[in-house]
Formats: structure tokens, C-alpha cells, sequence
């Protein structure tokens, strides 16, 4: 925990303690149908409203761009990896994530929880008991779990993928499988070419030098002249 998530921790709780506010009424929903196949899920991780710590995290609050390595795991376990986060988006009603679960205990889970690092917060609406809570400003995602109970925030609920998504998501991942298969292809090395044909030059007739006449010639030649 970061100093600053630490000393909001203490403010709301001494805020709380002020108003003498009550922890409100929660009764988790059921859990999901049980499936042992790959299940594509979506939803609101973090809601951009109060959750029942008093806590909210604004919509651009978000250090971007999102790590590629964040972990989509089991009840914050971080040796129970659920499955992997496809997209992370930071919209104007919340935190908004797409996920393929591989875990068959975490694909029957109806809430999402996170985990984050708080780097900036302000206390609202502070003389408001029904409204007083904490703003976090500043944040970085460090992980997103699927939890059968007890989430941060009652509306981080789970929802299947809509079919026209999911067959989206799966047009998205096949390209960029071609394409990590194309930058591999071009990574090897090139077959060498045959050398080209020689071009051949355009032949020119052969000029040869007149022939020397022999001695009779000369002397024939010769004798004609006087004559």
C-alpha cells in the first residue's frame, strides 16, 4: 500500500467515525453457471461511483497507457492466474475491461474487483454524511480479479461477452496472430536470388584489315600501270 492510499485510509476513517457512518447492506449475488469451457466476460472493473469503502476513482484518473502485463487473476491470488485481460479502457462511467477466463471457479464469479496503486486523492463533500468520501485522482492499474463475494464496489458486476463482441475480439486476435507470424517470416533469412543473365552484348560486324598483295600481284599491278 502506498503512503497516500495509506493516509486516505486513515482520513476516511476518521471521517466515517465522525458521521458515525454505517457500513451499507450488501448480499452478493449467486454465482454464475458453472462451464469448464473458455468463457469470454466484460464489464465496469471499477464504476466511477462511490464504493462501499467511500472511495471513487475519477475517469481519467488512470495512468495510461495500460501495462500489456496486467494480471487477470483469481480472488487477488497472484498465483492463481484466471485467464488474460483482452482490453482496458478507462470510460466516462468507469474503468471498463474485457477478459477471456480460462479458471473454472473464477469464470463462475459475478463480480470484478481491483487492485491499484494511489498516487493522488481529495476528501468531498466532507460535512455530507450520505455523500462524504474520497476522490482518487491519480492511480495506476495493477491488477484485475474475479471475486465470488465481498467486491470493492457492488456494481463491478460480471456479464458474458455479446456474441457480435466476442466474434470481434476473435477477428482482432486472429490478425494479430498473422501478423506476429508475418514479423517472424520476415525475420529469417532471405533465400538468395540467382544472379541475373548476363546481357549479352549486341555483336558488331568484324572489320578486318586489308590483306598486304603478294609479290606477283605487285608485279602485275605494276606492269598495267605502264602500259
Amino acid at each position: 500500500m502506498s503512503g497516500e492510499a495509506m493516509a486516505m485510509k486513515i482520513e476516511l476513517s476518521a471521517l466515517i467515525k465522525r458521521h458515525g457512518i454505517k457500513p451499507p447492506r450488501f448480499a452478493p449475488l449467486p454465482l454464475l453457471p458453472a462451464t469448464e469451457r473458455e468463457c469470454s466476460v466484460q464489464g465496469f472493473a471499477s464504476p466511477a461511483t462511490t464504493d462501499r469503502e467511500r472511495m471513487k476513482f475519477a475517469t481519467l484518473c488512470w495512468r495510461r497507457p495500460f501495462s500489456k502485463q496486467i494480471p487477470l487473476l483469481y480472488r487477488h491470488q497472484r498465483d492463481r492466474v484466471a485467464g488474460k485481460l483482452l482490453d482496458i479502457q478507462a470510460r466516462y462511467g468507469g474503468l471498463f475491461v474485457r477478459a477471456l477466463v480460462n479458471d473454472a471457479q473464477a469464470a463462475r464469479c459475478p463480480y470484478f474487483s481491483i487492485a491499484a496503486t494511489i498516487h493522488q486523492y481529495e476528501l468531498r463533500q466532507v460535512d455530507d454524511p450520505k455523500a462524504a468520501h474520497a476522490l482518487i485522482t491519480s492511480a495506476t492499474l495493477d491488477e484485475v480479479s474475479l471475486v465470488p463475494d465481498n467486491p470493492g464496489h457492488p456494481d463491478a458486476l460480471v456479464v458474458p461477452t455479446p456474441a457480435p463482441v466476442e466474434l470481434y475480439n476473435l477477428a482482432i486476435r486472429g490478425i494479430g496472430i498473422i501478423q506476429q507470424q508475418l514479423a517472424v517470416i520476415e525475420q529469417l533469412p532471405r533465400l538468395s536470388a540467382p544472379p541475373p543473365s548476363p546481357v549479352h552484348a549486341r555483336r558488331l560486324p568484324v572489320i578486318t584489315p586489308p590483306r598486304r598483295p603478294t609479290s606477283f600481284k605487285q608485279l602485275v599491278e605494276a606492269m598495267n600501270e605502264h602500259l
